[in-house]
């Protein structure tokens, strides 16, 4: 999956509603945070490639030391894995924050469902 579709669909919401590039960088020192967590100026997908090729070097790391024996490269295999487990948990973090907030959001202007049982029409073709 391209995640510069989830980038770009909640940039051009935001515009849409009169957000600007100012407000989608917005630092919110009340809460010691930036209001929208996406890095607008990066590629998703390509952060993403990179912290996968970089867990994948951790555990290839891990396996040849296993291999030789070498428990202290082993271990640091295992470390880095872990520091890029983490790494992908605040970037998928980051943009599950940015999409709650685009469908939270009251100056986007969503209705409210009508009710609990509201289905998403056939006609659209989407499988739960």
């Amino acid at each position: 999956m391209d995640l510069n579709r989830i980038k770009l669909l909640i940039q051009s919401l935001a515009r849409a509603h009169g957000l600007t590039e100012d407000d989608l960088n917005h630092y919110n020192e009340a809460e010691d945070d930036n209001d929208w967590h996406i890095a607008w100026k990066h590629n998703q997908t390509a952060l993403f490639n990179k912290r996968i090729e970089r867990l994948e070097s951790a555990i290839d790391l891990y396996e040849a030391a296993v291999a030789k024996n070498d428990k202290l490269a082993a271990k640091a295999g295992l470390i880095h894995a872990g520091i890029q487990l983490q790494s992908l948990a605040s970037f998928f973090d980051g943009m599950t924050h940015d999409v709650k907030k685009a469908y939270g959001d009251p100056r986007f202007g969503w209705p409210q469902f009508p009710d609990d049982q509201w289905k998403v029409p056939p006609e659209y073709g989407f499988k739960e």
